[in-house]
C-alpha cells in the first residue's frame, strides 16, 4: 500500500469523567474502578451512564464490536443491574 507519514482528520471524542469521580458520586459502583479497562468514558458514554443513573430511559447504540465499545455496554448492564435491584438489609 502507501508508505507514512499519515494525517487523519476525524476528530477525537470529548474526553468524561473518571471512572473514580463517578464513583465517588455513588453513579457507579467503587469497585468498577479496579475492574474497568479503561481510567475514564468518554463525554457521549457519560452522559449515558448518568441518565440511566437518574432513571431516564436512553438509547445506546454503537457502530462496531471494539473492545471499548464493549467495556462500555458491560458497564452499562452493570448499572442497569445496580439500579433495578431491591436493596438488601445486611446482616
Amino acid at each position: 500500500m502507501f508508505k507514512g507519514p499519515y494525517v487523519s482528520l476525524s476528530r477525537s471524542f470529548r474526553q468524561g469523567a473518571a471512572i473514580a469521580d463517578l464513583a465517588s458520586e455513588n453513579i457507579l459502583h467503587p469497585h468498577l474502578e479496579n475492574i474497568a479497562e479503561y481510567p475514564s468514558l468518554y463525554g457521549h458514554q457519560e452522559k449515558a451512564v448518568r441518565a440511566i443513573s437518574q432513571g431516564k430511559t436512553t438509547l445506546i447504540s454503537t457502530g462496531g464490536r471494539g473492545k471499548r465499545n464493549v467495556s462500555f455496554i458491560l458497564l452499562l448492564a452493570i448499572v442497569c443491574n445496580s439500579k433495578t435491584r431491591t436493596p438488601q438489609k445486611e446482616l
